[in-house]
């Protein structure tokens, strides 16, 4: 029951923060960056009902349809940071900051190794379906990190954007502990763990906000 609650108030956080980013976000000659961030926020939130409706119709051993709003949480993360941003940010002679920020995604290769290794014993399957959906955390953590190693660029975006890059790094930490969490069925202990994800996403939304605002400034 401790479980279900915690979920619920997660989904409604989640909820509440993409509704508020799309309602403050998603308008003509706002920057796709931000509304990317936003999109990410609405995936977990719709994975967090879908686990809801896992955990109230018994299905908790059923296919994980829910992995897929994570998947697409971090494809979206992946989508802000990737091309047109990363281009203005980083002309390509900052060759330190990106040697350095190889460090996040060797991390994540290795934990989600570890990951698989351990679901392997359970289910194939599920194993393959946890690393595809922390996937998107490999090259995402290297553009986050990397963003926020880099020195101030000429337009000022990064002075936008920095705080969005801490959190997206604590959210994708924070779902490699939940997929470890969830192999030992720790129930009350994922059900914290995702509330905390709820909330970094919730400030994610905030972070967004403000950074789109000095981005006009």
């Amino acid at each position: 029951m401790a479980y279900l609650i915690f979920n619920l108030i997660a989904f409604l956080i989640a909820l509440f923060a993409f509704i508020f980013g799309a309602v403050k976000l998603f308008k003509p000659k706002k920057p796709l960056y931000f509304k990317l961030l936003i999109c990410s926020v609405g995936c977990y939130a719709l994975a967090q009902l879908s686990g809801l409706v896992y955990l109230w119709c018994d299905m908790i051993n059923g296919v994980w349809t829910w992995m897929l709003g994570i998947f697409g949480c971090g494809m979206f993360l992946v989508s802000a940071n990737y091309g047109a941003y990363d281009s203005l940010v980083d002309d390509g002679t900052f060759l330190k900051a990106r040697r350095e920020a190889l460090a996040a995604p060797l991390v994540f290769i290795i934990m989600i190794i570890v990951i698989a290794l351990l679901w392997r014993k359970t289910s194939i399957f599920k194993a393959i379906m946890l690393v595809v959906m922390l996937g998107p955390s490999v090259p995402a953590s290297y553009f986050s990190l990397k963003h926020l190693l880099l020195p101030m660029d000429d337009f000022g975006l990064l002075k936008g954007t920095r705080s969005c890059d801490i959190l997206q790094l604590a959210f994708f930490s924070a779902a490699l502990i939940n997929a470890v969490l969830l192999y030992f069925s720790a129930g009350t202990a994922e059900g914290i763990i995702e509330l905390f994800i709820s909330i970094v996403l919730c400030l994610l939304t905030f972070a967004a906000i403000k950074g789109e605002t000095i981005w006009r400034t």
